[in-house]
């Protein structure tokens, strides 16, 4: 879904960051990606990716990976880097559910907004890892060059920590968000994945 303000994005965890991406972007359409360093986002680097958008863009083949943090790598038992968003798509299998997962992504890119969505990923023949996503467009021109994306993933090791530089946004959320109910999570047998048990 399309949201504007952190009070709209349901999981409280990822409302900081959808803080930081409009504090950042000002008075522009979205900040650049030269505007976030790894320093402002220790200890959430882990949960973050960013995709470079080649143009003209066509499809998920258009979205190419360029950086690709450990947990969400350690999630997929993949090296992301480098693959575009279609490829991924292609090599999990391309099943109605995945790539609606996945279909986010070009809205951002064409329409410059930012997506918040949730569920669980569903790899082939089991839903193993819920997930809470913000999708944020980034670049300097008329159009968006890149997308800032922001994983919490509900498996222990892999959830999203917020940075200190952030933690005060998260500290002043004074406006609750109506919670989306989440599909039931599950592990693969010797995934070495156990659930969190947290806070929406």
């Amino acid at each position: 879904m399309k949201v504007s303000g952190s009070h709209e994005v349901p999981h409280q965890r990822l409302r900081p960051f959808l803080d930081f991406w409009n504090e950042l972007r000002g008075d522009r359409s979205w900040p650049s990606r030269s505007d976030i360093s790894l320093d402002q986002l220790r200890g959430a680097a882990s949960n973050v990716a960013f995709c470079r958008i080649e143009r003209p863009f066509r499809d998920l083949d258009s979205l190419r990976l360029v950086n690709v943090g450990s947990a969400i790598e350690r999630a997929t038992g993949r090296d992301l880097t480098g693959l575009t968003i279609g490829q991924v798509v292609d090599a999990f299998g391309s099943s109605p559910e995945f790539t609606r997962c996945f279909a986010e992504y070009s809205v951002v890119a064409v329409e410059g907004c930012c997506t918040y969505n949730e569920g669980v990923f569903p790899w082939p023949n089991q839903n193993w890892l819920a997930y809470r996503r913000l999708v944020m467009p980034l670049g300097s021109g008329a159009e968006p060059e890149g997308l800032f994306i922001v994983f919490d993933l509900n498996a222990v090791g892999l959830g999203l920590t917020v940075p200190s530089t952030l933690k005060a946004r998260a500290v002043a959320q004074s406006v609750p968000a109506k919670p989306r109910a989440a599909a039931p999570l599950q592990m693969p047998p010797g995934s070495g994945l156990a659930a969190r048990d947290e806070p929406r």
